[in-house]
Protein backbone atom coordinates (compact mmCIF):
# COMPACT_ATOMS: atom_id res chain seq x y z
CA UNK A 1 0.00 0.00 0.00
CA UNK A 2 1.40 3.63 -1.06
CA UNK A 3 2.73 5.41 2.00
CA UNK A 4 1.02 9.16 2.96
CA UNK A 5 4.01 12.08 3.92
CA UNK A 6 0.92 14.29 5.19
CA UNK A 7 3.55 16.53 7.65
CA UNK A 8 0.99 18.92 8.44
CA UNK A 9 -2.07 17.45 9.57
CA UNK A 10 -1.81 17.62 13.22
CA UNK A 11 -2.51 21.41 12.55
CA UNK A 12 -5.50 20.43 10.31
CA UNK A 13 -7.87 19.69 12.81
CA UNK A 14 -11.91 20.19 11.77
CA UNK A 15 -11.68 23.26 13.23
CA UNK A 16 -8.40 24.71 12.12
CA UNK A 17 -8.46 27.46 9.64
CA UNK A 18 -7.13 25.38 7.23
CA UNK A 19 -10.51 23.59 6.41
CA UNK A 20 -12.46 26.91 5.47
CA UNK A 21 -11.84 30.15 4.27
CA UNK A 22 -9.84 32.68 6.70
CA UNK A 23 -12.80 35.15 6.25
CA UNK A 24 -15.80 33.67 7.63
CA UNK A 25 -18.01 36.32 7.36
CA UNK A 26 -20.16 35.04 4.89
CA UNK A 27 -20.37 32.05 6.68
CA UNK A 28 -22.42 30.11 9.74
CA UNK A 29 -20.84 28.74 12.66
CA UNK A 30 -20.40 25.17 10.67
CA UNK A 31 -18.33 26.53 7.77
CA UNK A 32 -21.12 26.46 5.34
CA UNK A 33 -22.12 29.42 2.80
CA UNK A 34 -25.16 31.93 4.30
CA UNK A 35 -25.54 32.84 0.74
CA UNK A 36 -28.34 29.61 0.65
CA UNK A 37 -28.23 27.97 -2.49
CA UNK A 38 -31.79 26.75 -4.43
CA UNK A 39 -32.05 23.85 -7.10
CA UNK A 40 -32.37 26.64 -9.35
CA UNK A 41 -29.30 27.93 -8.75
CA UNK A 42 -27.18 24.75 -8.83
CA UNK A 43 -28.75 24.33 -12.05
CA UNK A 44 -27.98 27.34 -13.48
CA UNK A 45 -24.16 26.98 -12.08
CA UNK A 46 -24.25 23.16 -13.78
CA UNK A 47 -25.50 24.59 -17.01
CA UNK A 48 -22.57 27.43 -16.76
CA UNK A 49 -20.47 25.00 -16.74
CA UNK A 50 -21.34 22.99 -19.46
CA UNK A 51 -21.50 26.47 -21.69
CA UNK A 52 -20.19 30.21 -19.94
CA UNK A 53 -21.22 31.72 -22.98
CA UNK A 54 -25.12 30.64 -23.21
CA UNK A 55 -27.50 33.69 -22.85
CA UNK A 56 -29.97 34.14 -20.42
CA UNK A 57 -32.78 33.58 -22.88
CA UNK A 58 -31.34 30.17 -23.83
CA UNK A 59 -30.42 29.45 -19.51
CA UNK A 60 -34.06 30.27 -18.84
CA UNK A 61 -35.46 27.76 -21.40
CA UNK A 62 -33.38 24.87 -20.33
CA UNK A 63 -33.94 25.80 -16.74
CA UNK A 64 -37.92 26.31 -17.48
CA UNK A 65 -37.91 29.31 -15.21
CA UNK A 66 -38.94 32.94 -16.31
CA UNK A 67 -36.32 35.57 -18.43
CA UNK A 68 -36.31 37.31 -15.16
CA UNK A 69 -35.85 34.91 -12.55
CA UNK A 70 -32.87 33.50 -14.51
CA UNK A 71 -31.23 37.21 -14.56
CA UNK A 72 -31.62 38.10 -11.22
CA UNK A 73 -30.17 34.76 -10.10
CA UNK A 74 -27.73 34.88 -12.28
CA UNK A 75 -26.53 38.40 -11.47
CA UNK A 76 -26.24 37.38 -7.62
CA UNK A 77 -24.18 34.53 -8.32
CA UNK A 78 -21.64 36.77 -10.11
CA UNK A 79 -21.96 39.93 -7.48
CA UNK A 80 -21.73 37.66 -4.72
CA UNK A 81 -18.58 36.16 -6.21
CA UNK A 82 -19.75 32.22 -6.08
CA UNK A 83 -18.81 32.63 -9.73
CA UNK A 84 -16.70 33.91 -12.42
CA UNK A 85 -15.91 33.97 -16.08
CA UNK A 86 -12.49 32.69 -17.64
CA UNK A 87 -11.24 32.72 -20.95
CA UNK A 88 -8.55 29.87 -20.96
CA UNK A 89 -6.07 29.62 -23.64
CA UNK A 90 -4.14 26.85 -24.64
CA UNK A 91 -0.12 27.38 -23.53
CA UNK A 92 1.52 25.45 -26.05
CA UNK A 93 -0.83 27.34 -28.95
CA UNK A 94 0.20 30.85 -27.92
CA UNK A 95 3.98 29.79 -27.88
CA UNK A 96 4.61 28.31 -24.50
CA UNK A 97 6.32 25.14 -24.89
CA UNK A 98 7.33 24.64 -21.57
CA UNK A 99 5.34 24.42 -18.43
CA UNK A 100 6.60 24.13 -14.30
CA UNK A 101 5.88 23.82 -11.16
CA UNK A 102 7.85 25.17 -8.28
CA UNK A 103 7.50 24.50 -5.13
CA UNK A 104 9.16 27.25 -2.94
CA UNK A 105 10.34 26.72 0.95
CA UNK A 106 10.16 29.94 2.33
CA UNK A 107 11.78 32.17 5.33
CA UNK A 108 9.60 32.34 8.13
CA UNK A 109 7.16 35.02 7.87
CA UNK A 110 7.61 36.03 4.41
CA UNK A 111 5.26 33.74 2.31
CA UNK A 112 2.71 36.79 1.44
CA UNK A 113 5.72 39.11 0.60
CA UNK A 114 7.05 36.11 -1.77
CA UNK A 115 3.71 35.32 -3.69
CA UNK A 116 2.75 38.97 -3.61
CA UNK A 117 6.20 38.89 -6.14
CA UNK A 118 5.74 36.49 -8.27
CA UNK A 119 2.37 38.28 -9.09
CA UNK A 120 3.79 40.47 -11.22
CA UNK A 121 5.03 37.89 -13.59
CA UNK A 122 2.51 37.56 -16.12
CA UNK A 123 3.78 33.99 -17.40
CA UNK A 124 3.03 32.84 -13.84
CA UNK A 125 -0.57 31.37 -13.69
CA UNK A 126 -0.98 29.97 -10.23
CA UNK A 127 0.07 30.75 -6.96
CA UNK A 128 -0.94 29.19 -3.51
CA UNK A 129 0.04 29.17 -0.09
CA UNK A 130 0.75 25.40 0.98
CA UNK A 131 1.17 23.19 4.35
CA UNK A 132 3.71 20.52 4.16
CA UNK A 133 6.47 19.75 2.07
CA UNK A 134 6.64 23.62 0.39
CA UNK A 135 5.10 26.81 1.31
CA UNK A 136 4.41 28.36 -2.01
CA UNK A 137 3.54 26.02 -4.90
CA UNK A 138 3.32 28.23 -8.31
CA UNK A 139 2.79 27.27 -11.70
CA UNK A 140 4.90 29.39 -14.98
CA UNK A 141 5.18 28.54 -18.32
CA UNK A 142 7.92 29.86 -20.53
CA UNK A 143 8.38 29.47 -24.49
CA UNK A 144 11.72 27.98 -24.14
CA UNK A 145 14.48 26.58 -22.34
CA UNK A 146 16.39 29.62 -22.06
CA UNK A 147 13.48 31.39 -20.47
CA UNK A 148 13.35 28.60 -17.75
CA UNK A 149 16.72 29.20 -16.89
CA UNK A 150 16.53 32.55 -16.26
CA UNK A 151 13.45 32.39 -14.79
CA UNK A 152 14.87 29.89 -12.21
CA UNK A 153 18.10 31.09 -11.89
CA UNK A 154 17.96 35.04 -11.66
CA UNK A 155 14.51 36.16 -11.40
CA UNK A 156 13.58 33.74 -8.18
CA UNK A 157 17.14 34.58 -6.90
CA UNK A 158 16.25 38.50 -6.56
CA UNK A 159 13.21 37.63 -4.49
CA UNK A 160 14.54 38.05 -1.04
CA UNK A 161 12.73 35.28 1.73
CA UNK A 162 13.45 32.32 -0.38
CA UNK A 163 15.19 29.22 0.48
CA UNK A 164 15.12 26.94 -1.71
CA UNK A 165 13.27 26.06 -4.93
CA UNK A 166 12.22 22.69 -6.58
CA UNK A 167 11.39 22.72 -10.08
CA UNK A 168 8.99 20.04 -11.79
CA UNK A 169 8.73 20.33 -15.30
CA UNK A 170 5.83 19.13 -16.96
CA UNK A 171 5.75 16.30 -19.51
CA UNK A 172 1.85 16.13 -20.33
CA UNK A 173 -1.64 17.69 -18.98
CA UNK A 174 -3.83 14.88 -18.45
CA UNK A 175 -6.92 16.78 -17.05
CA UNK A 176 -8.01 20.33 -17.10
CA UNK A 177 -11.70 20.98 -15.80
CA UNK A 178 -13.52 23.54 -14.54
CA UNK A 179 -17.11 21.20 -13.92
CA UNK A 180 -16.88 21.12 -10.15
CA UNK A 181 -20.47 20.53 -9.47
CA UNK A 182 -20.91 18.37 -12.39
CA UNK A 183 -17.87 16.38 -12.26
CA UNK A 184 -15.64 15.26 -15.22
CA UNK A 185 -13.77 11.81 -16.02
CA UNK A 186 -12.19 12.33 -19.44
CA UNK A 187 -8.61 13.40 -19.94
CA UNK A 188 -7.55 16.54 -21.22
CA UNK A 189 -8.45 16.45 -25.03
CA UNK A 190 -5.84 16.95 -27.38
CA UNK A 191 -4.92 20.39 -29.07
CA UNK A 192 -5.10 21.10 -32.82
CA UNK A 193 -1.77 22.70 -33.32
CA UNK A 194 -1.61 25.47 -36.08
CA UNK A 195 -0.67 29.11 -36.33
CA UNK A 196 -2.46 31.94 -34.71
CA UNK A 197 -2.80 35.51 -36.94
CA UNK A 198 -3.16 38.41 -35.37
CA UNK A 199 -6.85 39.18 -35.79
CA UNK A 200 -7.14 35.37 -33.98
CA UNK A 201 -4.88 36.63 -31.05
CA UNK A 202 -7.09 40.14 -30.99
CA UNK A 203 -9.49 37.88 -30.36
CA UNK A 204 -8.10 35.97 -27.61
CA UNK A 205 -7.02 39.38 -25.95
CA UNK A 206 -10.45 40.89 -26.01
CA UNK A 207 -12.21 37.64 -24.64
CA UNK A 208 -9.81 37.14 -21.42
CA UNK A 209 -10.86 40.84 -20.97
CA UNK A 210 -14.61 39.71 -21.05
CA UNK A 211 -15.54 35.79 -21.79
CA UNK A 212 -18.91 36.40 -22.53
CA UNK A 213 -18.87 40.13 -24.37
CA UNK A 214 -21.11 39.90 -26.97
CA UNK A 215 -20.39 39.07 -30.61
CA UNK A 216 -21.33 42.24 -31.82
CA UNK A 217 -19.09 43.75 -29.33
CA UNK A 218 -16.16 41.78 -29.98
CA UNK A 219 -16.65 42.18 -33.84
CA UNK A 220 -16.43 46.11 -33.03
CA UNK A 221 -13.32 46.44 -30.87
CA UNK A 222 -11.38 44.05 -33.09
CA UNK A 223 -12.50 45.39 -36.47
CA UNK A 224 -14.09 42.22 -38.18
CA UNK A 225 -17.84 41.35 -38.99
CA UNK A 226 -19.50 39.42 -36.66
CA UNK A 227 -19.63 36.47 -39.12
CA UNK A 228 -15.67 36.46 -39.34
CA UNK A 229 -15.88 36.28 -35.09
CA UNK A 230 -18.05 33.85 -34.72
CA UNK A 231 -16.33 31.51 -37.53
CA UNK A 232 -12.85 31.93 -35.37
CA UNK A 233 -14.74 31.76 -32.03
CA UNK A 234 -16.08 28.71 -32.68
CA UNK A 235 -12.67 27.16 -34.38
CA UNK A 236 -10.55 27.95 -31.45
CA UNK A 237 -13.20 26.14 -29.30
CA UNK A 238 -13.44 23.41 -31.89
CA UNK A 239 -9.41 22.99 -31.73
CA UNK A 240 -9.43 23.36 -27.79
CA UNK A 241 -7.03 26.38 -27.93
CA UNK A 242 -9.49 28.20 -25.97
CA UNK A 243 -11.72 27.48 -23.42
CA UNK A 244 -14.43 29.60 -22.00
CA UNK A 245 -15.26 28.36 -18.84
CA UNK A 246 -17.29 29.43 -15.49
CA UNK A 247 -15.05 29.31 -12.78
CA UNK A 248 -17.05 28.75 -9.02
CA UNK A 249 -15.50 30.03 -5.58
CA UNK A 250 -15.26 26.32 -3.83
CA UNK A 251 -15.58 27.94 -1.07
CA UNK A 252 -18.91 28.61 -1.21
CA UNK A 253 -20.62 26.12 -2.64
CA UNK A 254 -19.34 23.52 0.05
CA UNK A 255 -15.73 22.53 -0.86
CA UNK A 256 -13.74 23.67 2.63
CA UNK A 257 -10.42 21.78 2.02
CA UNK A 258 -8.11 22.03 -1.47
CA UNK A 259 -5.39 20.22 -1.96
CA UNK A 260 -2.63 19.76 -4.09
CA UNK A 261 -1.35 15.50 -3.66
CA UNK A 262 2.24 14.71 -5.23
CA UNK A 263 2.60 10.98 -6.13
CA UNK A 264 5.83 9.19 -6.49
CA UNK A 265 4.88 5.90 -9.13
CA UNK A 266 6.71 2.85 -9.73
CA UNK A 267 8.75 3.37 -13.24
CA UNK A 268 6.36 1.61 -15.58
CA UNK A 269 3.39 2.34 -14.19
CA UNK A 270 3.35 5.99 -14.31
CA UNK A 271 0.48 6.53 -17.19
CA UNK A 272 -1.50 3.61 -16.02
CA UNK A 273 -1.59 5.47 -12.54
CA UNK A 274 -2.61 8.65 -14.11
CA UNK A 275 -5.51 6.99 -15.91
CA UNK A 276 -7.02 5.78 -13.29
CA UNK A 277 -6.56 8.77 -11.18
CA UNK A 278 -7.80 11.17 -14.38
CA UNK A 279 -11.57 9.23 -14.35
CA UNK A 280 -12.22 10.64 -10.49
CA UNK A 281 -14.58 13.40 -10.63
CA UNK A 282 -12.96 14.97 -7.42
CA UNK A 283 -9.83 15.93 -9.18
CA UNK A 284 -9.91 18.71 -11.91
CA UNK A 285 -6.35 18.82 -12.72
CA UNK A 286 -3.80 16.23 -13.31
CA UNK A 287 -0.48 16.44 -14.70
CA UNK A 288 2.75 14.21 -15.08
CA UNK A 289 6.11 16.00 -14.38
CA UNK A 290 9.62 15.30 -14.15
CA UNK A 291 11.31 15.72 -10.47
CA UNK A 292 10.93 13.75 -7.02
CA UNK A 293 7.45 13.37 -8.00
CA UNK A 294 5.65 11.76 -11.21
CA UNK A 295 2.46 12.90 -10.86
CA UNK A 296 0.66 15.98 -9.36
CA UNK A 297 -2.85 16.39 -9.25
CA UNK A 298 -5.04 19.28 -7.32
CA UNK A 299 -8.17 17.97 -5.31
CA UNK A 300 -11.57 19.27 -3.35
CA UNK A 301 -13.14 18.14 -0.48
CA UNK A 302 -15.90 19.32 2.03
CA UNK A 303 -14.03 18.45 4.95
CA UNK A 304 -10.86 16.27 6.27
CA UNK A 305 -12.94 13.24 6.92
CA UNK A 306 -13.65 13.07 3.39
CA UNK A 307 -9.99 13.77 2.44
CA UNK A 308 -8.72 11.07 4.39
CA UNK A 309 -11.54 8.64 3.42
CA UNK A 310 -10.06 9.53 -0.59
CA UNK A 311 -6.28 9.03 0.26
CA UNK A 312 -6.71 5.89 2.40
CA UNK A 313 -9.16 3.80 0.58
CA UNK A 314 -8.67 5.47 -2.76
CA UNK A 315 -5.55 6.87 -3.42
CA UNK A 316 -3.85 4.38 -1.21
CA UNK A 317 -5.33 1.10 -3.24
CA UNK A 318 -4.06 1.79 -6.63
CA UNK A 319 -1.37 -0.04 -7.70
CA UNK A 320 1.80 1.66 -8.87
CA UNK A 321 1.86 3.91 -6.36
CA UNK A 322 5.12 3.86 -4.07
CA UNK A 323 4.10 6.88 -2.01
CA UNK A 324 2.75 10.56 -1.85
CA UNK A 325 2.47 13.63 -0.10
CA UNK A 326 -0.53 16.14 0.51
CA UNK A 327 -0.42 19.60 0.68
CA UNK A 328 -3.21 21.44 2.25
CA UNK A 329 -3.72 24.66 0.27
CA UNK A 330 -4.41 27.70 2.69
CA UNK A 331 -5.00 30.35 0.09
CA UNK A 332 -4.83 30.73 -3.50
CA UNK A 333 -3.51 34.15 -4.36
CA UNK A 334 -3.08 33.90 -8.68
CA UNK A 335 -5.80 31.46 -10.45
CA UNK A 336 -5.56 33.33 -14.06
CA UNK A 337 -3.58 34.54 -16.41
CA UNK A 338 -3.85 36.30 -19.58
CA UNK A 339 -1.43 35.08 -22.14
CA UNK A 340 -2.53 36.30 -25.21
CA UNK A 341 -1.26 39.91 -24.02
CA UNK A 342 2.20 38.41 -23.45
Amino acid sequence: MAQNNLRSMSLAREDSPFARPTDTSGMNNEGHPTNTLSELDLELVKELEFNARQSIRDLAKKLGASHATVHRRFRRLVKTGMIEFAAVSDSTALGFKISVLVGLDIRSGEAHTVANSLRHYPNVTFISLTTGRYDIMFYAVFRNQHEVLDFLDRKLSHIPGILTAEDMVVLELKKRSWMYLRGETVGYPETTQRSIDQSTLDLIKELELNPRESIANLARKTRMSSISVTRKLQALLDDNILKIVTVIDPFQFGFGVHTMILVRAQLGAINSVADILVTNTRIPKLLITTGPFNIAFWAMFQNLTEMSYFLTMEIGNIPGIIDYETLIQVEHLKRASQLGRL
